[in-house]
């Protein structure tokens, strides 16, 4: 079972990446959070660590630089797929610590394929 995060801020693309993603048996959303500060609370709490998030780049509150920076020097197990609108955002993402980088604009199989691909990584 691949456990999988979901951080965006826009509701509406959080729960259409979730009803994408549930079509899958063996992927399961653990968490999900409208910005990087109210992800890093919710990992505290958390039952269950994600082992890859989808994190958006832009955002208000902590946007996905500044969480993925702290996630990768406090849970350097968790893997980061970066996504933005902005595909200019693609190195600042990666310089942060994200594993990978996808445009949101790209087709819903492959955010699936990177997701299957960062979860067997075992680097």
């Amino acid at each position: 079972m691949i456990r999988v995060a979901l951080v965006d801020d826009y509701c509406i693309l959080r729960d259409a990446m979730k009803h994408f993603l549930t079509l899958w048996d063996d992927l399961r959303i653990v968490l999900e959070a409208a910005n990087g500060k109210d992800l890093l609370n919710r990992l505290v709490i958390s039952r269950e660590m994600p082992d890859v998030i989808v994190m958006d780049a832009q955002m208000p509150v902590m946007d996905g630089y500044q969480a993925t920076r702290y996630l990768t020097l406090h849970y350097p197990f968790i893997k980061i797929l970066g996504m933005s609108a902005d595909e200019e955002v693609e190195q600042k993402m990666l310089d942060c610590g994200a594993a990978c980088f996808l445009p949101k604009g790209i087709d819903s199989d492959k955010i699936v394929e990177k997701i299957y691909a960062l979860a067997t990584d075992v680097n």
